[in-house]
């Protein structure tokens, strides 16, 4: 099955669960007082798992890229490591088809390069690359020997393809007649058939873009001509043919908060349909706010309604890739505020940004018709507050279940869902702040994150304060926990 998504993160998420503990089955420490700075978790499924980072210090222009290469029972099997500029950072990877990718970029953005590692062979290949200045890449993914990326360069939105054998990079610039070129913004990109296929966002309209492998582009296709919401997000999957989206939406005259989701089917260049939903018209969708906040939405809902109104709720979301099983479509998203903190400075004080807070998600099935089959919304807190905006919940099928997890920084929280009905099955939440060594304790836990590994297996990752029981010392480290679900 393809897939042609808005907000595309691969779905490496699909994954089996749940039970009635998780344990500790391996642990990987990294003093903080190293020679390296804190680095990036690759999980590749059964292959294992790339850990790199970058030295700390330089020379003469250089520094070290290392790559620690650990197989599913966190035993390395491989340490490399890859002198290269020091001004560059990692900046994004990719896994697919057995293959790591990992973008690293100048800090000014001139200059990349992709460090490709194949865990079959292990073996590494660098190609190197060149970029616009303080263009954006984004939205990134591999098809064949071509990596593929949307990108905002100024106020100019772009195609790039980058030939994984060369490093030659090619763009195609997308312009529109008598549209200014920042009110155009390129959503997603996907690979089909060897053809580039973009969700461009045109002031309040979509429009469908595809390029070729060449950088040559053909004639935009106007997807919501007859669309009167102004589409937020989008994710398609393709079906025996047939591709279906679902996504986020709001009135035109709001610009980037969500008043509800829709689905459609798309039939060649047009909408066979599209029914949109307000949030406020699933069954479920207040359910993770108190009492007293529910029946103040609802007085509100109905005094709007004897007015001949429609009273919305407005919402930022974090949407995850279109999920299709069993014939049903299922969508995902995680509701967040930006929030402030005001810093002294000088005689006074100024307000800056401190991350995003996330607060509950929602999640939909829809039928082939695009009926809402069931709905549900639940509470998360991950305890952390992202600088950037990230889907914090992993979820998959198993056993008729539809089952979610997410981490905050003590515990895994875990959910699952009939997936016939909707109905929540089971409920847990197990800790996660333990080492792997019963003369240990861990006595401070921050910055937790989970990610999917393979089958009933992921990795929790952060950094811990240990206190040894036997001589009362403690380090501080950055640990990699492999947790195993029983």
């Amino acid at each position: 099955m393809r897939k042609f998504t808005l907000f595309l993160f691969l779905f490496s998420c699909l994954f089996t669960m749940w039970a009635d503990e998780a344990v500790v089955a391996a642990r990987i420490e990294h003093p903080r007082r190293g020679d390296y700075e804190p680095g990036y978790i690759f999980p590749m499924k059964e292959q294992g798992m790339l850990y790199q980072c970058l030295a700390k210090k330089s020379d003469h222009g250089k520094r070290f890229l290392r790559s620690e290469y650990y197989d599913t029972d966190l035993r390395l099997v491989l340490s490399d490591s890859l002198l290269i500029d020091k001004s560059l950072e990692i900046y994004d990877q990719i896994y697919d088809s057995g293959i790591n990718h990992t973008i690293l970029r100048e800090k000014r953005g001139e200059y990349f390069i992709v460090v490709s590692f194949d865990p079959a062979t292990r073996r590494t290949r660098v190609i190197d690359g060149e970029y616009t200045r303080k263009g954006s890449m984004r939205n990134l993914t591999v098809a064949g020997n071509h990596m593929v990326f949307s990108s905002t360069q100024k106020k100019l939105d772009r195609i790039g393809i980058i030939d994984l054998n060369s490093g030659d990079t090619r763009f195609a610039d997308i312009h529109f007649d008598k549209v200014k070129d920042k009110d155009i913004y390129i959503m997603e990109n996907v690979v089909i058939d060897d053809v580039v296929n973009a969700l461009v966002r045109v002031k309040d309209e979509v429009y469908l873009v595809r390029v070729d492998m060449q950088g040559h582009q053909q004639k935009p296709i106007h997807i919501t001509a007859a669309v009167p919401q102004h589409i937020l997000s989008a994710s398609v999957s393709e079906t025996g043919g047939k591709y279906f989206v679902t996504g986020t939406y709001t009135d035109k005259s709001k610009k980037d908060k969500a008043q509800g989701i829709y689905f459609g089917q798309l039939d060649g260049d047009y909408f066979a349909f599209i029914k949109f939903f307000n949030f406020l018209d699933l069954s479920n969708f207040t359910d993770y706010m108190s009492d007293k906040a529910q029946k103040k939405v609802e007085r509100r809902k109905e005094k709007a309604e004897k007015q001949g109104k429609t009273y919305s709720m407005e919402y930022l979301i974090a949407s995850h890739d279109i999920m299709e099983h069993g014939g049903y479509y299922y969508y995902l998203g995680e509701a967040f505020t930006p929030t402030y903190m005001w810093v002294s400075a000088g005689r006074g004080a100024s307000r800056v940004f401190a991350g995003y807070h996330y607060t509950h998600a929602v999640l939909v099935k829809f039928d082939k018709d695009g009926n809402v089959v069931w709905d549900n919304c639940f509470a998360m807190n991950p305890g952390t507050r992202p600088y950037y905006v990230k889907r914090f919940i992993n979820a998959g099928f198993k056993d008729g279940q539809l089952n979610a997890m997410f981490a905050d920084n003590k515990n895994i929280v875990s959910k699952s869902f009939d997936d016939a009905t909707g109905r929540v099955t089971q409920d847990k939440q197990s800790e996660v702040i333990e080492t792997d060594d019963e003369t240990e304790e861990v006595k401070k836990s921050k910055g937790s994150n989970a990610l999917h590994w393979y089958d009933d297996n992921f990795l929790v990752f952060g950094d811990h304060i240990v206190k040894s029981n036997d001589t009362g010392k403690r380090r501080r480290v950055y640990y990699i926990n492999k947790y195993t679900l029983k």
